[in-house]
């Protein structure tokens, strides 16, 4: 352990600390042992911490993402997500929850890189973990048709001129609209 006095690091021991982080006496004595001077330190011991995150894929249409995460070891105090692209807003995340909540901003369609940063009780960087998040597409599609006297169209027979509209989903699981025109 060192403690900077004038811009130089002094090597010290101190007494009771090393197994602990705490409140620490160091007293500090000149060459000849003459003269000293004692004050008390907060020592905080950098503690090993790990996180655990798992990639989500969501529609196009939501507005916020749970991004599910787990702690493996430690006890860290900071969060921080950076992104690979997108509208998401990098920053501080807060602590003790589940998930990381995160605004998709209109960010379009893709796969987009995440990094977690996890700080401990000292804010030294102490893991990083990478995850995914897919924002699928919904889909749309517009259809002109002219027939004579009726068409069938998803399994219904339409008998007069007008604009249909039909809701599933896609693939992915995400919102898909169809619209008709039709002329009879």
């Amino acid at each position: 352990t060192y403690i900077a006095m004038n811009g130089t690091n002094i090597p010290v021991s101190i007494n009771g600390a090393g197994a602990s982080s705490g409140c620490f006496t160091v007293t500090l004595w000149n060459n000849e042992q003459t003269c000293s001077t004692s004050f008390t330190v907060n020592y905080m011991i950098a503690t090993s911490c790990g996180i655990s995150v798992i990639s989500q894929s969501i529609c196009q249409a939501e507005d916020t993402i749970a991004l599910p995460y787990s702690v493996t070891s430690g006890t860290p105090t900071k969060y921080v997500l950076a992104f690979g692209g997108g509208n998401f807003l990098a920053g501080e995340y807060p602590i003790n929850r589940d998930n990381f909540y995160i605004a998709l901003n209109g960010t379009a369609p893709g796969v987009y890189n995440v990094t977690v940063s996890v700080y401990d009780q000292t804010s030294t960087l102490c893991s990083t973990a990478n995850a995914q998040i897919t924002v699928n597409a919904n889909t749309y599609k517009d259809t002109t048709v002219t027939a004579c006297t009726s068409y069938t169209w998803h399994g219904e027979t339409r008998y007069a001129s007008g604009d249909y509209t039909w809701h599933t989903t896609n693939v992915n699981g995400c919102d898909s609209t169809e619209t008709l025109h039709l002329t009879i």
